[in-house]
């Protein structure tokens, strides 16, 4: 399921770090920015994607902090084109579900 981090984040406050280091567990970020960036300039050349971790700091005093990827998509020529998604950590959605669903965020993004 791939959901914006934005929404899936409540009661807790958040720091973007870019370009983060990614550790073994996290290498599906890495491969899957690799497959987007195959193909993301045929979306639109402008389109650019990055890794980002965000660090989460839950509001629960119980709950420790901990750190979560996503790939973050803006526009180089259009400064209101950006949305950041997390994706599944799976070759299937890589390789076979992640375009497509790319592609309909863009144009969904295009129309606000």
């Amino acid at each position: 399921m791939t959901k914006f981090i934005a929404s899936s984040i409540l009661k807790a406050s958040m720091k973007f770090e870019q370009s983060p280091s990614l550790s073994p567990e996290n290498s599906f970020y890495q491969r899957a920015l690799e497959k987007v960036n195959s193909y993301i300039k045929e979306i639109d050349p402008d389109l650019r994607s990055e890794i980002a971790s965000f660090t989460i700091t839950p509001n629960d005093p119980s709950a420790e902090k901990y750190t979560t990827f996503a790939l973050k998509f803006f526009s180089v020529s259009k400064p209101k084109l950006n949305w950041t998604m997390e994706i599944e950590q799976n070759d299937n959605y890589i390789n076979n579900r992640l375009e497509n669903i790319i592609k309909k965020i863009y144009k969904e993004q295009l129309t606000q």
